[in-house]
């Protein structure tokens, strides 16, 4: 959580991290943006399992031109 925590902070991102415990009893560890600099964006991790959660604004284009077809 540090890590990412400083990668997007070095990236001039506001960050604000947390950490929850669950109704399992696991720790839910979580680093997200903060502020209103961008749309929202989370790193959750348990002893588990990790996940990323990003929200953004609709935007024009073809979804091919962002992917990478070529298998590399």
């Amino acid at each position: 959580m540090q890590r990412v925590d400083r990668a997007w902070r070095d990236k001039g991102l506001a960050t604000k991290m947390q950490s929850i415990e669950r109704a399992d009893g696991r720790t839910l560890h979580r680093v997200g943006s903060a502020g209103r600099d961008v749309d929202p964006i989370q790193f959750n991790a348990t002893t588990g399992r990790m996940s990323i959660n990003v929200q953004s604004l609709c935007g024009t284009g073809n979804i091919d031109d962002f992917t990478d077809d070529s298998g590399s």
